[in-house]
């Protein structure tokens, strides 16, 4: 809520949203947090345009449901959307980025996202963000996904 709290300036000119997490896998307590989520970015940013990041396609090796399994995800939230997937170029004024399996705590997903867990809450997103970015560009990977601004929920 501070990272919202000190956007309220900028809030007007977030136009664009992306709103990433464990999506479209068809785990009821994940899609009741994107329901959650939608809804509250779209009471504090009624004019922007929300996309959320679901990364179950058929684009993916292992596929093995029907195509368009995950557009279940439109009917929950009951309005247009954009289903976007790390396949995608774009940029976004804000990346939320929270709920379904994007951070773990302590008794989840082993030694290696205990470590990130730890350095996310001791660095802040923002600061994991630009370690990324850093990262990224020392070994020439290229950003698929960026934002102007990012907050983790």
């Amino acid at each position: 809520m501070e990272a919202l709290n000190r956007m309220k300036l900028q809030r007007n000119s977030i136009e664009k949203i992306l709103l990433k997490g464990y999506y479209g896998f068809g785990n009821f307590g994940d899609d009741l947090l994107m329901l959650v989520a939608y809804r509250l970015l779209q009471s504090y940013f009624p004019q922007a345009k929300i996309s959320i990041f679901s990364n179950f396609n058929e684009r993916l090796s292992g596929f093995n449901r029907q195509p368009n399994y995950n557009h279940y995800i439109l009917t929950i939230i009951k309005c247009e959307a954009e289903l976007t997937d790390w396949t995608k170029k774009a940029n976004y004024d804000l990346i939320v980025n929270g709920g379904g399996g994007v951070f773990f705590d302590r008794s989840h997903g082993g030694l290696a996202f205990t470590v990130l867990n730890f350095i996310s809450r001791r660095l802040g997103i923002q600061n994991v963000h630009r370690l990324d970015r850093w990262i990224r560009r020392i070994f020439k990977k290229s950003n698929r996904l960026t934002s102007d601004l990012q907050i983790g929920l």
